[in-house]
């Protein structure tokens, strides 16, 4: 019995008792249930490229023991609208970009690293609530996202890096922490609908950070 999970999928064998998602294989599930175990050994990753341009995939659920998806792991997929990912720590590199019909991100609050360009052009993507313990989000991470229109930034972020908001074009409403001490250059760049902004004077921004936005007061 698999309890409901998807089958077919293709793993292979990590260290320590560890299984690791390597590719969507004969399953032809549309709505994929990753299940725990396999063979008595626990899934805590999503591999590198694991499902890269698969363009059945309307939704995924993974389990809380996952803590990791991969460079590349749902990008270009076509299809991907929701993905539920709420025991996961690190997103790495272009692990969602482009995939252009993906509405919502269930990440939970475990998530420490969110990687460059991990979301990237995810043209349909309108909100992106981050949760409190987010350490680093890299560089353009959100690029391109232009149906996003606001965004709550973490206590606990630090550091806004170079081009993570690029052409956001509808992002008209932005909650940044008192945490916040830089935002890098482009940031906001080409973030035409944004207007006034409130900012702790503690933080530090580039010359280019808001570069061709309209933004008329930082307060």
């Amino acid at each position: 019995m698999n309890f409901g999970f998807s089958s077919g999928l293709e793993f292979r064998y990590g260290k320590n008792g560890t299984a690791i998602l390597t590719s969507v294989g004969s399953c032809n599930d549309k709505h994929i249930i990753v299940p725990e175990f396999v063979d008595g050994k626990t899934v805590t990753e999503v591999d590198d490229k694991a499902f890269c341009r698969c363009d059945r995939i309307i939704s995924i659920t993974l389990p809380y023991t996952v803590s990791r998806i991969g460079k590349q792991a749902f990008s270009w997929c076509s299809k991907l609208e929701f993905i539920k990912a709420s025991g996961v720590i690190e997103i790495d590199d272009k692990a969602f970009m482009g995939c252009g019909v993906l509405t919502d991100i269930g990440i939970g609050s475990r998530v420490k690293r969110i990687g460059k360009k991990a979301f990237a052009y995810c043209s349909e993507l309108t909100s992106a609530v981050l949760p409190n313990g987010i350490l680093e989000i890299g560089a353009s991470a959100f690029e391109g996202c232009t149906s996003l229109l606001e965004v709550s930034l973490p206590d606990s972020l630090k550091i806004i890096s170079s081009g993570m908001f690029y052409a956001c074009t509808n992002l008209s409403r932005i909650v940044f922490p008192q945490s916040l001490r830089y935002i890098d250059e482009f940031a906001f760049a080409y973030c035409y609908s944004i207007g006034s902004i409130k900012i702790s004077g503690s933080t530090v921004l580039n010359q280019n950070s808001f570069f061709e936005s309209n933004v008329k007061k930082v307060s």
